[in-house]
């Protein structure tokens, strides 16, 4: 693991030190993969807490078909607090990379940098631990010299080769988080849209044919869960998708750097994702 540690020691001393000359263009293409990554993150972050919700809604639902009730019948059973907990440290760690990738392109303190890198290697050991092996030892040793990294002085045409180096060398596993992430969201869409049908079920269909002065109130019911059935699998498929286009402009910036050219429609596709989903998420919780 040593081996891989002095590796990356190296490639991120020139980050830190990356030249002023095409700097401002690069600040705000990596900011704003920065910032559009981590609304992203937040987005999902809520689609998981709405999703334990509904489940709760769910439980009181079916508490009203029950003769006697305790408190487990309360609880979620699917989206339980761990599970929104383990699946956040994925978020954490997405954005946290990308975070820290725009403050080394930026050339922050080395305060900053090693807080941010000591952060974004706690995340991925939690998700190692709760996901199975997520990594293998050659790329938690990579990320762990990025905690230990030291800034040392280069010639410029070093640092550039090294940003470029850096970057894939975290593209492949861009790819398996966002992957992962897209997968998380799909089954939990799944598992959303099976609490809304049985709360539909319960709270409406199964007392449609009771007192028919109450139809109306039922059907009120009905309308409230069908517009929020409809507007988060709206938000949901738009995340899915959005999923695709973070290590697509990772690998776009990645090129721009190469090539001196621009990230172009993928770094505009994943802005337009971002905010759509930002603004369907407000309109939402009205």
């Amino acid at each position: 693991m040593k081996h891989y540690q002095i590796r990356l020691v190296y490639l991120l001393s020139a980050l830190v030190l990356f030249p002023a000359c095409s700097g401002r263009f690069l600040n705000s293409g990596f900011a704003e993969f920065s910032d559009a990554t981590v609304l992203l993150g937040k987005n999902i972050e809520y689609v998981f807490e709405r999703s334990h919700e509904e489940e709760l809604n769910l439980r009181m639902a079916e508490s009203q078909t029950m003769d006697a009730v305790s408190v487990d019948d309360f609880l979620p059973k699917i989206v339980t607090m761990k599970h929104l907990e383990t699946r956040k440290e994925l978020i954490k760690y997405l954005t946290g990379y990308v975070e820290l990738l725009s403050s080394l392109i930026a050339g922050g303190e080395r305060e900053v940098f090693q807080r941010q890198a000591v952060q974004v290697y706690s995340n991925i050991r939690l998700v190692n631990l709760n996901h199975d092996a997520f990594l293998d030892d050659e790329e938690q040793g990579m990320i762990a010299a990025i905690a230990a990294a030291v800034p040392e002085a280069m010639t410029a045409t070093k640092r550039r080769r090294m940003v470029l180096k850096i970057m894939e060398e975290n593209q492949p596993r861009l790819e398996k988080i966002a992957g992962t992430l897209a997968d998380e969201i799909q089954g939990l869409q799944v598992m959303l849209n099976n609490f809304y049908d049985r709360q539909f079920r319960l709270l409406v269909a199964d007392r449609w044919g009771g007192d028919r002065g109450k139809r109306e109130t039922y059907a009120r019911l009905a309308r409230e869960l069908t517009v929020r059935r409809e507007k988060i699998n709206v938000i949901m498929n738009d995340l899915t998708a959005a999923m695709t286009y973070i290590p697509r402009t990772h690998k776009a910036l990645r090129d721009t750097l190469r090539k001196n050219g621009s990230p172009g429609r993928v770094m505009a596709e994943l802005l337009d994702f971002s905010q759509r989903i930002e603004d369907n998420f407000q309109d939402f919780s009205r």
